[in-house]
């Protein structure tokens, strides 16, 4: 299988910001078809020596020795794979959150208002004539015209209001993380502790260290309380590494069917994946911290030494916060407990009351 390209790009493109989202999204796609390819490959591989694979048997065949150590091998090739398609995820998660060249248009509308108010004219003329005339026998007198003429007034009053008002309007945009759903849990006061062990793909910087899972509390309750809890440390000599969950990342895959009195060799197995913050030690060295994704794996096999036992694997772009425990046998006890199948409310710590089965193994 050739490795998976993109036609006609080169160092003189000219591209838009969608174009090149479309892109990252494509490389994406394609790296993903060539896991597929790779976990195919592996089913042929195991189909091959059991003699299924149609057209083809082997020459001898295999002994039990030979078929675990296939498996062990087909094992650590998909765990590869797994780990590949987490960083994928994160990937993609970052280009999903890359905004396009869409445009907002924000409308803003003016309104003007306009008053007029006129006064008219007023005219007012008026008049007044008085004539006196008298007449004796030995005197003639004419008196007196008065004329009297009064009044122009003309006034003129004019007034214009104008006013305007701009109004904007802006959205805001509130993203809420869903609660968490619990269908299955770890229950308080679950803790332990056990050698990590010689195993393919262990972290060979903590092999024969003491691997400790610190008070595990995951639903507790089935997510009544909020005092939730999963943290892991694993030291060898001076060096140690601590890895604590996020709690609001986590996600769970319970037991199917749930197994009311599991043993050693049938228990109940709880899977947990998230994000994790990661410290790693290595005195004189500074620390070196970071985020990992994890994915626990916590077998409940009842009472008894030894009957429980639990492995981490943690993938992260800095090399030092890689780390894969192998499965610890712990001195302690781990509880998975089930929930009941009913339907609750979501509490204000963002867990449920009361949950309903899924996400089932």
């Amino acid at each position: 299988m050739s490795f998976p390209n993109i036609p006609d790009v080169s160092p003189a493109i000219d591209i838009n910001r969608d174009e090149i989202i479309n892109l990252l999204l494509a490389s994406i796609a394609f790296e993903e078809l060539g896991l597929a390819h790779i976990i195919n490959s592996e089913g042929e591989k195991i189909q091959f020596v059991l003699g299924t694979l149609e057209g083809q048997t082997p020459p001898v065949p295999p002994t039990i020795a030979e078929l675990l150590e296939i498996n062990r091998s087909v094992e650590q090739t998909l765990r590869s794979v797994i780990k590949n398609q987490m960083l994928l995820q994160f990937k993609l998660e970052d280009v999903l959150e890359i905004p396009g060249e869409s445009t907002t248009t924000t409308s803003t509308s003016t309104t003007t208002t306009t008053t007029q108010t006129t006064t008219t004219t007023t005219t007012t003329e008026s008049t007044t004539t008085t004539t006196t005339e008298s007449t004796t026998t030995t005197t003639e007198s004419t008196t007196t015209t008065t004329e009297s003429t009064t009044t122009t007034t003309e006034s003129t009053t004019t007034t214009t209001t104008e006013s305007t008002t701009t109004t904007s309007t802006e959205s805001t945009t509130t993203t809420t993380t869903p609660a968490r759903v619990c269908d299955c849990g770890i229950q308080d006061g679950s803790s332990g502790s056990g050698t990590v062990p010689n195993q393919l793909g262990v972290d060979t910087r903590f092999i024969g260290g003491t691997a400790n899972i610190q008070d595990p509390s995951i639903c507790d309750g089935c997510g009544t309380g909020a005092d939730d809890n999963l943290a892991y440390q694993v030291n060898n000599g001076g060096t140690t590494l601590r890895a604590t969950a996020q709690l609001d990342t986590i996600e769970i895959q319970c037991p199917d069917p749930f197994i009311a009195d599991p043993t050693p060799a049938n228990p109940n197995t709880i899977i947990i994946s998230g994000t994790a913050d990661v410290t790693f030690t290595d005195p004189p060295a500074s620390p070196i911290t970071g985020t990992a994704a994890f994915i626990y794996t916590f077998n409940d096999g009842g009472t008894g030494p030894n009957a429980d036992s639990f492995s981490i694997d943690l993938v992260s772009t800095t090399d030092e916060l890689n780390h894969y425990s192998g499965v610890v046998s712990l001195n302690g006890n781990i509880t998975i407990i089930d929930c009941p199948i009913t339907v609750g409310s979501i509490n204000s710590a963002g867990y449920c009351s009361a949950c309903q089965k899924r996400n089932r193994l």
